[in-house]
C-alpha cells in the first residue's frame, strides 16, 4: 500500500502531462463533418457549403476557422477545417457541419494557394445554411485555387440550391471580407 501510495503523485503527473500533450500525439481534433442539407423544418444547424470546379484539372480546397482578434488558425489541439476535393467535370458542392465563426481558405491543404496573398475571409452565423461560393483553378498564377468573382458566375447560389435541393431554401450567401492580419502557424509533434 505504501508504494502505490508513494507512486500516486508520478502517476498523476504523468496522466496530466499525456493529456496535456493530446494534439502531439493523436493530432488536433477537428469539429467539422461533412454533411448534408437538414430535412425542412428540423432544428437550426450550421454548416457551410462550397462547390469545386474541377473543369481546369483537379481542385483541392479547405477553409479553415480563424480568429480575426488573434489570429489564430487553430492549434496543437483543435483545428477546426473543410477538406474537399474534386478532380471530375462541373460543380461539385460540398455541405459540412461547422462551429460558428470565421473562415479563411487554408494554405496548407488548398490547391495551388499562394500564401500571403489576399485571402478572402467568410462568416458562418451560428443556426444559418451559408453558401461561400465556388473554387476553380485559375489561370492566373497558374493552378491557383481561386474564388468566382462576386460568387455569382453561372448562377452562383441560385445554381447551389438547384443542385442541392430539398432543404436548400434556406441558404444564404455567406458575408465575405478580407481577411484580418495573418495567421499564426502551429507545429505539433515531438
Amino acid at each position: 500500500m505504501r508504494q502505490i501510495v508513494r507512486r500516486l503523485p508520478l502517476v498523476l503527473a504523468a496522466i496530466l502531462l499525456a493529456a496535456s500533450l493530446q494534439g502531439c500525439f493523436f493530432g488536433p481534433s477537428n469539429s467539422v463533418r461533412l454533411s448534408a442539407l437538414p430535412k425542412p423544418g428540423a432544428k437550426p444547424v450550421t454548416r457551410l457549403i462550397y462547390g469545386l470546379d474541377a473543369s481546369n484539372g483537379s481542385l483541392a480546397v479547405a477553409l479553415t476557422r480563424y480568429d480575426e482578434a488573434t489570429g489564430d488558425a487553430g492549434n496543437c489541439s483543435r483545428f477546426d477545417h473543410t477538406e474537399a476535393e474534386s478532380s471530375g467535370t462541373g460543380i461539385t458542392y460540398f455541405v459540412f457541419d461547422v462551429p460558428p465563426g470565421t473562415y479563411i481558405m487554408s494554405f496548407y491543404y488548398s490547391t495551388g494557394y499562394l500564401a500571403g496573398t489576399d485571402a478572402p475571409a467568410f462568416t458562418v452565423p451560428s443556426g444559418k445554411l451559408v453558401y461561400a461560393g465556388d473554387f476553380s483553378k485559375s489561370t492566373e498564377p497558374p493552378g491557383a485555387a481561386t474564388l468566382h468573382p462576386l460568387r455569382l458566375e453561372r448562377g452562383g447560389i441560385d445554381a447551389a440550391k438547384a443542385t442541392l435541393g430539398t432543404g436548400s431554401e434556406a441558404i444564404t450567401l455567406a458575408e465575405m471580407k478580407p481577411m484580418v492580419g495573418r495567421t499564426n502557424a502551429f507545429l505539433c509533434g515531438l
